[in-house]
């Protein structure tokens, strides 16, 4: 056998092994199953930890959340206030941090631009950040603001909807849908389809919030964000399996030849 030959039959037997194992799906450091059934019909199930509290410094126009925010903080519920708030991911489709994250690596989000008024939430200038970062240094507390912001753009979008639906604004449970727009990730989330639950939005936050304690600042919450999510990269990986074909079909030509 000539060394071409053995090369093609290498080139195959490797395209093989990574198509065999294409069922993960790693971007930004971040690694979930495109595959993954939640027994709701979604593909990717994150819960969160997270800080929000009102304020009256907005991030509309920024989307970024500085320190002038806290320091004008309100009483939860006063009206014209604007929600914001940061965390970080601690599951994915059922893996903890350490399960889905690259080691030392964190995921984390901010959010705002959900203004409060007086027939409920306008989310007409709301907008989510997510954010992967090879250094594991952010810290839930509303004190935090960079190490929340840094690293890549994982992914962006804004609120189809931010709603109340048990409780109080004090403490509470809410609802918001959301559109994707950007990110390293944004290829990889279905965007076209209309998943059950969605309404035609990509992602689903539910989530808690408690100001009993503090009439400013929430207690540290929790948040669950479930959407579709698809996998880009097989075409690429057939096409290269194909050359592989291609390349060991001249070679048995050319042998043939000799």
């Amino acid at each position: 056998m000539n060394k071409f030959t053995k090369l093609a039959i290498a080139a195959i037997v490797g395209m093989s092994s990574v198509v065999a194992n294409a069922g993960e799906i790693t971007v930004g450091g971040v690694s979930w199953d495109p595959d993954f059934d939640d027994g709701f019909s979604m593909d990717f199930g994150a819960t969160t930890s997270f800080q929000q509290w009102f304020t009256t410094s907005s991030t509309i126009g920024t989307e970024e959340i500085v320190l002038a925010t806290a320091d004008n903080a309100v009483n939860a519920g006063t009206a014209g206030s604007e929600l914001v708030g940061v965390g970080e991911f601690n599951l994915l489709n059922g893996l903890d941090n350490t399960g889905f994250l690259c080691a030392g690596c964190e995921l984390t989000f901010a959010f705002g631009g959900i203004v409060l008024g007086a027939g409920g939430f306008d989310v007409t200038d709301s907008w989510i950040k997510i954010f992967s970062d090879s250094s594991a240094d952010f810290v839930t507390s509303v004190g935090d603001f960079v190490d929340a912001q840094d690293g890549q753009l994982w992914l962006t979008g804004a609120f189809d909807s931010f709603n109340l639906i048990s409780g109080t604004i004090q403490s509470g449970f809410a609802e918001g849908l959301i559109s994707v727009d950007g990110g390293l990730a944004f290829a990889n989330f279905d965007t076209d389809g209309q998943p059950i639950g969605l309404g035609g939005s990509d992602l689903k936050l539910s989530s808690s919030a408690n100001f009993l304690s503090n009439p400013k600042f929430s207690n540290v919450a929790s948040a669950d964000l479930v959407g579709n999510t698809v996998r880009v990269s097989a075409p690429a990986t057939l096409a290269i399996f194909g050359l592989g074909l291609i390349g060991l079909g001249a070679s048995a030509r050319r042998r043939k030849s000799l």
